[in-house]
């Protein structure tokens, strides 16, 4: 029996020092999740491309007649239909004789969606219905979304836990409209079981250091396209609602793996909208 307490003991010592071990080279790690894209990138991403052309001039082979100027015929080359921007990544508009795809990056705007300006949002009951899917094409994402309720507890009230979906904050703007609406999901939840809905959120970091990441969330009868301008990580008990002035989204999920002391915060704002018609 004694041995068996000092194995026990031996076995509990030794996980708590790889859990310490674990809970500290995560930790180490937080900056590199912290991410705001530059202003000219965002302005790139969130504005309508140009639509650049050309006048070239051209001197067809006909057969010269003397004292009779030859004919000079004017061309339009459109370089949009070239290299159009529904299949050119971003970051080679000004550049579309290199264009590529990129690893991350991919259309403008998907079809069907047009351009919106985030100050100009649409308002009061234009847009009044709650999100019922959200879309993250980069990392696969496609999830359900539901208005989270609150709990009456001894300990207070708070918001219910999202179980394999994505949790709005009812008092939050809805899709499209002005302000900063809320979202919750599980990075990972081993114990409970309750989903890990954004297990692969972390992986948008290091995605917008080079590519636009678009957040595509549905209603029932619309879609509105948001693009990724920043990601951050702060303490838990710092976390706290806050309000934008334009039309954004906020992701948040517990953060990192095994730890969760932390929140990963991902923001993004409307560009774009594809509307009852």
């Amino acid at each position: 029996m004694g041995i068996t307490a000092i194995i026990v003991g031996i076995m509990a010592i030794g996980g708590g020092v790889i859990y310490v071990i674990v809970q500290q080279d995560a930790l180490d790690g937080l900056d590199d999740f912290v991410v705001s894209v530059p202003t000219e990138t965002v302005r790139a991403w969130t504005q309508p491309p140009a639509r650049p052309t050309a006048t070239a001039v051209s001197v067809p082979t006909v057969e010269l007649i003397e004292g009779v100027p030859p004919e000079v015929v004017h061309y339009e080359f459109d370089f949009a239909a070239l290299y159009p921007a529904n299949q050119t990544n971003p970051r080679f508009w000004a550049n579309p004789l290199f264009a590529g795809t990129g690893p991350f990056g991919g259309p403008t705007i998907p079809d069907g969606f047009e351009f919106v300006s985030n100050l100009a949002a649409f308002r009061g009951n234009d847009v009044s219905d709650e999100a019922k899917t959200i879309r993250i094409p980069s990392i696969d994402l496609i999830a359900p979304v539901a208005e989270l309720i609150i709990l009456q507890e001894d300990s207070g009230a708070r918001y219910e836990q999202p179980i394999n979906l994505v949790g709005h904050i009812p008092e939050t703007p809805n899709p499209g409209q002005l302000g900063n609406g809320w979202y919750f999901g599980h990075l990972e939840s081993p114990i409970l079981g309750e989903g890990n809905i954004f297990n692969r959120l972390p992986e948008v970091v290091e995605m917008i250091k080079n590519d636009p990441v678009d957040v595509i969330i549905e209603t029932d009868r619309e879609a509105f396209l948001y693009r990724v301008t920043g990601a951050n990580v702060i303490p838990k008990e710092e976390l706290a609602l806050y309000r934008t002035d334009t039309a954004t989204v906020t992701l948040v999920a517990s953060f990192p793996s095994r730890v969760y002391s932390h929140r990963l915060l991902i923001t993004a704002e409307l560009i774009a909208a594809r509307l009852e018609s």
